[in-house]
């Protein structure tokens, strides 16, 4: 599954922090804060802080976040709208954008 395009990605953090209670996964994850990021719009990042490849059913190697709670952080959504108030910051292909906001964040 590729990263989704750069509007999808700035529509959904440019949208108001929300729950989908009536979705039905919802609650997906443990401490769910946020579902603007319903799934991740970084996905996948291959960042192994946060997930790991596994070997899916079908025998298919795959990127795993399943116990990853980032993208529904509020403090991530929040940060990122920040980080995205840069002009040039909202030009950058997702790939490129998800690297460049994890340095930012490390301050």
């Amino acid at each position: 599954m590729p990263i989704p395009s750069r509007d999808i990605l700035l529509r959904r953090v440019d949208a108001r922090n929300y729950l989908f209670e009536k979705c039905p996964w919802y609650p997906c994850h443990k401490r769910l804060e946020t579902c603007n990021m319903c799934y991740c719009a970084f996905y996948p990042c291959e960042d192994e802080t946060l997930g790991e490849y596994i070997i899916s059913s079908k025998g298919k190697k795959v990127w795993s976040c399943m116990h990853c709670n980032w993208a529904h952080d509020e403090k991530t959504v929040e940060d990122l709208r920040k980080f995205l108030k840069d002009g040039e910051n909202r030009k950058l292909e997702p790939k490129e954008l998800y690297l460049a906001f994890r340095e930012w964040e490390k301050g």
